[in-house]
């Protein structure tokens, strides 16, 4: 982590100063003074790494692209990802005590703030798009459109739904484990690069190039996940379940060769930010057995 935090710690900063500077400046004085808005801030600064925007800002530069030309979609889903992990968290869903070390939303205040908190983060990233963009309306309506569409009811709800249903039954395949990963995990991942990509103006032919690579980082960052929870001695539906460790792994090794081709379709360069993005995915405890290309 610390050596993610040394690679990234401009971006981060960056991002942060442009967050607290919204959340500042945005929003009325009573709003501020209520407990909602402490709820807000309580899960939006809880110390996440910001892997969604640094995507979005480290596509951006990939491209020599101004960082402040990806702000507003960088934050809009950033709030996209707090609001779900708000939620996960619930009673009703994961019922999850403790989130990065800390108590989750509805035990540090209570359940019906801890809803409407996610509520308020899930319909504020909208007018954080259409205020960041307001002078390229045609862009704001693009990213709308993707945002509620990869985050919304075919895209990350239904992810969630799928997994929830899929968790209760033993006869899931890996093809459809890989389905709900790209929904769950892998739309707001092509989001950031594909809204990226629209942002700098980029032809489409390229932007479907950032959308499957932004997938397939996506079903990457989950299944080296699944090996580090079974590292953490957790039993869950995942592919190394499904698959094996070894298995597990041969697909990793797949996907790293499908997102080396998406950068070479890109011409994004192998010491590039991005590409290391990707390196820091890898499971913990088993970086010796992935063959890193990029």
């Amino acid at each position: 982590m610390s050596d993610f935090k040394s690679v990234f710690e401009d971006q981060i900063q960056y991002f942060d100063n442009f967050a607290k500077d919204y959340f500042s400046n945005h929003f009325d004085q009573k709003l501020k003074n209520t407990k909602l808005f402490d709820s807000v801030l309580y899960s939006f600064n809880s110390g996440g790494k910001r892997f969604r925007p640094l995507l979005c800002y480290s596509f951006a530069e990939a491209f020599g692209a101004a960082p402040k030309s990806v702000n507003s979609l960088a934050l809009a889903i950033e709030m996209i990802h707090t609001y779900s992990l708000i939620h996960d968290d619930l009673p009703c869903m994961d019922n999850d005590d403790f989130r990065r070390g800390q108590p989750t939303n509805h035990k540090k205040f209570d359940e019906a703030t801890a809803l409407l908190a996610g509520d308020a983060l899930l319909t504020e990233s909208f007018r954080c798009l259409i205020r960041g963009y307001s002078d390229r309306p045609d862009l704001a309506i693009n990213l709308v459109n993707l945002l509620s569409s990869y985050s919304g009811f075919e895209g990350m709800i239904l992810g969630q739904v799928l997994d929830i249903q899929e968790a209760k039954t033993s006869k899931v395949t890996y093809d459809q484990l890989v389905y709900i990963h790209k929904l769950k995990t892998g739309k707001l991942m092509s989001l950031c690069l594909e809204g990226a990509a629209y942002c700098l103006g980029l032809d489409l032919f390229k932007c479907d190039i950032a959308k499957t690579l932004g997938d397939d980082i996506g079903v990457f960052f989950q299944l080296a996940d699944d090996i580090d929870d079974i590292d953490q001695g957790k039993d869950e539906l995942s592919s190394v379940r499904l698959l094996g460790l070894d298995g597990t792994m041969k697909k990793i090794n797949e996907k790293l060769e499908q997102i080396q081709t998406a950068f070479s379709s890109l011409s994004i360069s192998d010491g590039s930010r991005l590409s290391k993005i990707v390196e820091f995915i890898k499971p913990a405890n088993q970086a010796n057995s992935i063959k890193l290309k990029i």
